[in-house]
């Protein structure tokens, strides 16, 4: 029982750290953005460039984030309750709202609404 909740432990701040990161890479694009505003009338390569490296910061930290909404806990479906782990691709391709996903269910095939269980 103490592995299970170890397990359940360790869950909960990888998700917690999916914000911390999340949270990282949305202010470096908007920070990105800012910065260059008053950059691009006077040298619009430099300000492309800005653009570019805060796109990519966020990039890479929204592909770590939703790597870790995917392997951290699991769904239940809401059709037939079976607990699964999607793929990658049907997390980033998922509609959602916070840590409730539009997903097929594995077991049933049906789409339904499936909240993140720890």
């Amino acid at each position: 029982m103490k592995n299970n909740e170890e397990i359940q432990r360790k869950d909960k701040q990888l998700l917690s750290f999916e914000w911390v990161l999340g949270g990282i890479g949305l202010a470096s694009f908007i920070s990105s953005i800012f910065l260059a505003i008053p950059i691009v009338e006077t040298n619009l390569p430099v300000a492309i460039a800005m653009y570019v490296v805060g796109f990519i910061i966020f990039s890479v930290a929204m592909f770590f984030a939703l790597k870790i909404e995917q392997i951290a806990g699991h769904y239940q479906c809401a059709k037939c309750g079976h607990k699964h782990v999607p793929t990658f691709g049907a997390i980033f391709v998922a509609m959602h709202f916070g840590r409730t996903r539009h997903l097929r269910c594995p077991k049933c095939g049906q789409k339904s609404w499936q909240k993140k269980i720890i």
